[in-house]
């Protein structure tokens, strides 16, 4: 979920003179600038505008930025998302298991959390334990949001029974018996 709010007047040929950046907690303001790929003294359009916000969203680390335009003074209000304190995963006891299916998930302690991020790495997570033979296995997620815009995640995975082969059969062969193919 994300809003994008713009109160601009007229560009014509329009200066950032300063920028003001509202909401910031852990990231500076510099760091902000930097992603957003602004500069005082360029020209604004709405293109621009629109760039700023695209480039700020891609780092995940705002979940609502506003812009406003007013008196050439480029104003960017922001709600960072939470912190991840501490991701926990239940249900798999095996180390090798559990690190193949967690190898490529996006979400780690002590980064931003997403609600997208999330949902992506269930499917990951889900897609692993299919290739891995759990085909009917849940993945159910609890988030705990804690002060200070910080979240814990758990996991609670149940596996299910893995899935076996237990016979082949090939249809449409005369010449070779199913055991030999």
């Amino acid at each position: 979920l994300f809003t994008i709010f713009v109160n601009t007047q007229s560009f014509s040929n329009e200066k950032i003179q300063d920028i003001n950046i509202v909401g910031n907690d852990r990231i500076s303001e510099e760091t902000i600038i930097m992603f957003s790929g602004i500069e005082k003294n360029q020209k604004i359009n709405e293109n621009k505008i629109n760039n700023i916000i695209k480039n700020l969203y891609n780092i995940n680390f705002f979940n609502k930025i506003e812009i406003e335009f007013k008196d050439n003074l480029l104003s960017i209000f922001l709600e960072e998302n939470p912190l991840i304190q501490n991701i926990t995963y239940k249900g798999i006891k095996s180390k090798s298991l559990r690190n193949t299916v967690l190898s490529n998930v996006s979400l780690k302690s002590r980064t931003s959390f997403s609600n997208i991020l999330l949902e992506q790495d269930k499917i990951k997570i889900s897609n692993n334990l299919k290739t891995q033979g759990y085909f009917f296995s849940q993945i159910s997620i609890k988030k705990k949001f804690l002060e200070d815009n910080k979240v814990d995640l758990e996991f609670d995975i149940i596996l299910g029974d893995k899935s076996k082969i237990k016979e082949i059969k090939f249809i449409g062969n005369k010449i070779f018996k199913d055991k030999k193919l």
